[in-house]
């Protein structure tokens, strides 16, 4: 790539990340504005998104709330392989396929210290 090239390709870089920084910025400030009229978003499950990819599945777990922690749990039938215990990231990477054949996604709002959990087959 020639010089000129970068130059562009960077400046173009530094631009998507300001205008990217802003939106995320401004989409919080109404989300919160939001949560401050109702009481606090509803703690809640959307949906739990199961995607194959090279190293096994990965499974992402999008819901709603504040302060959330997230507890990933895979089951062999009704016996428990692995628990995350509870964190931050809303993902878990189920590398052994053959162990697992279910899922239990626990999402807890630390700032209400209520918990939903929801069930889903690998």
């Amino acid at each position: 790539m020639s010089s000129q090239s970068e130059i562009i390709w960077e400046s173009r870089y530094r631009y998507l990340e300001t205008q990217f920084e802003f939106l995320v910025t401004n989409l919080s400030t109404i989300v919160e504005a939001g949560d401050r009229q109702s009481g606090g978003a509803k703690l809640m499950i959307r949906k739990i998104i199961i995607k194959d990819i090279e190293d096994g599945k990965l499974i992402y777990c999008v819901a709603d709330g504040t302060n959330l922690g997230f507890c990933f749990e895979v089951y062999r039938d009704t016996k428990l392989v692995h628990s995350t215990g509870y964190q931050r990231l809303n993902s878990y990477l189920v590398e052994d396929l053959r162990a697992v054949n279910r899922c239990r996604v626990k999402v807890i709002s630390y700032e209400s210290n209520k918990e939903v959990e929801e069930w889903k087959k690998v």
